[in-house]
């Protein structure tokens, strides 16, 4: 019984190996949480927004004139009574933020909502926002 599935173990090691050398040569394995463009597909030029200010928030735009890059998210929290109310401006510029790490040129179809809070929460007020980091894809 114990040679048998040694034997086995043996032989499924074998065709592991042997598949994995033969069936998997051509194709080019890629992390799917790099943030590059996909494997055999063109890149863009695209210039990376260094500067959070850069980033437009569009409001109203057609969504086909854009490459989606990433989901965004930006916060604003009011954790002391002292501090000003969190506002929407401030989520925004959070939001924007975070679309400059991904080379964003705009953000569109966003949507801001004031967080109630609860005994539970850190924040006094609080406004959260999300949105599509977005690149202007050119018509030619």
């Amino acid at each position: 019984m114990r040679k048998s599935f040694v034997s086995s173990v043996k032989v499924l090691s074998f065709v592991t190996a042997l598949l994995t050398l033969a069936g998997c040569s051509q194709f080019q394995w890629q992390n799917p949480f790099a943030l590059v463009a996909p494997v055999n597909q063109p890149t863009e030029s695209k210039s990376s927004a260094s500067d959070p200010n850069d980033i437009d928030v569009l409001t109203n735009a057609d969504s086909r004139n854009y490459r989606l890059l990433s989901i965004v998210t930006g916060d604003s929290c009011q954790l002391r009574l002292d501090q000003p109310p969190a506002s929407q401006q401030q989520a925004i510029q959070s939001m924007r933020i975070d679309a400059a790490r991904f080379g964003a040129q705009a953000i569109i179809e966003n949507h801001c909502y004031q967080l109630p809070s609860t005994r539970h929460s850190s924040c006094y007020t609080q406004v959260s926002c999300f949105g599509k980091a977005v690149s202007r894809v050119s018509n030619n």
